[in-house]
Formats: C-alpha cells, structure tokens, sequence
C-alpha cells in the first residue's frame, strides 16, 4: 500500500487523556489530530474543523449520536476506536456505520495502517 497524503484527524473522544493518546498516535502516523474545544459539541468542531478523517470513541455517547455521525460520515472516512471492547465487538459495532474500527492497546504501526486504508477509501473489505 502507497502512503497516502496526510489528512487532519478529528479526534472525539470521552477521556480527555485518551484523546491526546490517539492524537499523539496520529501524528506519529503522519496525519495531524484536530479536537473539539473543551466546551464544544463534537458536530460543532465537525463543521468548524472539516476534517479529512474522523476518530471516534466507541464508548462516547456525543461521538456516537446520531446527527454526529451523520455528520461525519458526509465529511469523510469514520474510524472507531475504543479500549472497552474487544476487537471483535468493536469491528462489528463499526460495521453498522460502515466505519473501519481500532481496537486499544494497539500502537503507531496498526493505526497508520487503519487510517491509510480509510483515506482511500476501503470500507468492510471492499474498495469504494
């Protein structure tokens, strides 16, 4: 697989300190992390930001409410991530969305690997 060009990553997540941990993550990956302020609803930061990729918290109830996600999936390629359920929970509960999913802990080489195939455009094994 190519390397693809670098995307802004919106990051949505409920642990401030996890969101950082995935931020950190992507940048690493070559991708620059974007959030909502503190006191934003992430539809907000969505429209306010225009990201090229979004990664959401599985476990965040604003990052999986409806008009969120919505909203996100119009906007570009939607990764969950979470370190609550296995990966074979979180791959089924991202399929629902047609969403790529990351399952924590996890590091770089896996996520690079997760954010270049959402960014061209592999969802649920097939190329769109």
């Amino acid at each position: 697989m190519q390397p693809v060009p670098p995307r802004t990553v919106l990051i949505v997540a409920r642990d401030p300190v996890i969101g950082a941990l995935m931020g950190e993550l992507t940048t690493l990956c070559g991708h620059p992390a974007v959030y909502p302020r503190a006191d934003e609803r992430p539809l907000h930061a969505l429209d306010r930001l225009s990201p090229g990729l979004i990664l959401i918290d599985a476990d965040d109830s604003d990052g999986t409410a409806p008009d969120f996600l919505a909203g996100a999936r119009a906007s570009g390629p939607v990764i969950f991530f979470s370190g609550g359920m296995n990966e074979r929970e979180l791959a089924r509960f991202a399929s629902q969305f047609d969403a790529l999913s990351f399952s924590l802990p996890n590091g770089p080489r896996r996520l690079s690997e997760t954010l270049e195939r959402a960014a061209t455009g592999y969802v649920l094994g097939a190329r769109c």
